[in-house]
């Protein structure tokens, strides 16, 4: 583990402790007291100590943002390893299809009906609803636009 990646954990944990400090020292900055002469800026003595709390917590914003930007991509990052795990099953199942299986799924995906599939492959309409189903079966889906959305990619 590096130390961007520790760093970044740790960070992770604290993270509406960091929002929460950076909104504090913001109000700071630009606290007011009132009194009997009416309201008076607190840092009129010093104002730049109020010019050093702005940019603390302007850091702090920016840490803010850094760290939802590394765990926005962490997301991204995982959602595309789930893609491709989930490709390449889809892969392994489309292997497990039969040679008739196979043209009548290119047939689905190219958007052929069954009457139009069974004149071309000369089979009976039941036959092909069993092939159909047995399709469905091995690739887990439900119907012909999950298969369109499976095999466009492949076929």
């Amino acid at each position: 583990m590096d130390f961007s990646t520790k760093y970044f954990n740790i960070i992770f944990r604290k993270q509406k402790i960091l929002e929460f400090i950076a909104v504090l020292i913001m109000f700071v900055a630009i606290g007011f007291r009132f009194g009997i002469e009416g309201p008076k800026w607190f840092w009129d003595d010093a104002p730049f100590i109020a010019l050093i709390l702005v940019m603390a917590g302007l850091l702090l914003s920016l840490l803010w943002i850094r760290i939802e930007k590394h765990k926005t991509q962490l997301i991204i990052d995982k959602i595309k390893n789930s893609n491709k795990n989930n490709s390449n099953s889809m892969d392994a199942k489309i292997k497990l299809l039969t040679n008739r299986q196979c043209e009548i799924f290119e047939l689905i995906i190219k958007g052929k009906s069954n009457k139009e599939i069974m004149d071309k492959l000369f089979i009976e309409l039941s036959t092909l609803k069993t092939h159909i189903n047995h399709i469905y079966k091995t690739l887990e889906i439900g119907n012909r636009k999950e298969a369109k959305a499976i095999g466009t990619d492949r076929f």
